[in-house]
C-alpha cells in the first residue's frame, strides 16, 4: 500500500459520493473536477519517414527533450501506442499555455517529424506506479471511456450516475489493476490506464465494469508500451 496515493484515492471516493448525492437532485449543479494534467498524443508530421514506426523515426532530440521534462517532474508518463504510430504523454501542467509551450519547444515537432494530434486537460483522480515485480507479466493498456446508449444527454460526465462504476474502479485500483484514471474536462470522456495479461483480459476488465454493463459508457482499448513513468 505504500505506493498508493491514498489522498487521491480519497478524492476519487469523495467524487463518487458527490455524484451519488447529486443524482437525486437533477437541478443542483455539480462542480467540475479541477485540471491536474494534460494528455498529449503525438503523431506523424510532414517530415515523418514513411514506412517506419514511431520508434524508428529520427527523434532522438525529441526523446532527450522529454527525458529532461521527466527529470523536472513535468512528464509523468510516456510511451508508444502499440497499434498506432503515436506517442502518448501525460504532462503535469494545468493550463493551455503551459502545454502549448512544451509542444512548441519539442525538437520533434520543430523538425516536423511529429505533430500534436490531441491535447486535452484531464483530472487524474487515481494514481499509482508499480515496480517490475508487481507488474509481473502484465501489459499496459489505455482505456478511453465515451458516452454509451444510456448516457443522460445534456449532462457532463461528472453529472452522470457513476456510483457503481466508480466503486468498481476503486476496487480495481486497490487490487493494483487500475494505475491512473479520471475524467477529461473539455470532452465527455474518461481515461484509465490498466494492467492486464493481454488484450482479452483487458476486454474482460471492461466488460465487468457496471458502467459498461448499464450502457452508460462504451470503451476502446489501446495497448501501450510504457517508456517512462513516475508519480
Amino acid at each position: 500500500m505504500n505506493k498508493f496515493l491514498l489522498l487521491l484515492a480519497g478524492a476519487w471516493l469523495a467524487f463518487a459520493s458527490m455524484t451519488n448525492c447529486k443524482k437525486s437532485d437533477d437541478a443542483a449543479p455539480v462542480t467540475p473536477p479541477a485540471v491536474t494534467h494534460y494528455l498529449v498524443t503525438l503523431g506523424a508530421g510532414a517530415n515523418w519517414v514513411t514506412g517506419k514506426h514511431i520508434n524508428e523515426q529520427p527523434i532522438g532530440d525529441h526523446f532527450n527533450y522529454q527525458i529532461g521534462l521527466f527529470g523536472q517532474g513535468t512528464l509523468k508518463a510516456a510511451g508508444f501506442l502499440v497499434e498506432e504510430d503515436k506517442g502518448f504523454y501525460l504532462q503535469k501542467v494545468t493550463t493551455a499555455t503551459e502545454i502549448d509551450n512544451i509542444s512548441a519547444d519539442d525538437p520533434g515537432i520543430q523538425q516536423g517529424i511529429l505533430k500534436v494530434v490531441e491535447k486535452e486537460p484531464i483530472s487524474i483522480q487515481l494514481e499509482q506506479v508499480l515496480d517490475s515485480v508487481e507488474v509481473g507479466n502484465r501489459q499496459y493498456f489505455v482505456l478511453n471511456y465515451e458516452p454509451g446508449s444510456k448516457w443522460k444527454k445534456g449532462k457532463r460526465l461528472w453529472e452522470q450516475d457513476l456510483t457503481d462504476h466508480l466503486a468498481y474502479i476503486s476496487q480495481q485500483f486497490q487490487g493494483k489493476t487500475v494505475l491512473r484514471g479520471g475524467p477529461f474536462l473539455n470532452v465527455d470522456r474518461g481515461l484509465y490506464i490498466i494492467l492486464a495479461t493481454d488484450k482479452t483480459a483487458a476486454q474482460t476488465f471492461v466488460n465487468n465494469d457496471p458502467g459498461i454493463k448499464s450502457g452508460l459508457f462504451k470503451a476502446t482499448i489501446r495497448p501501450w508500451a510504457v517508456a517512462v513513468q513516475q508519480l
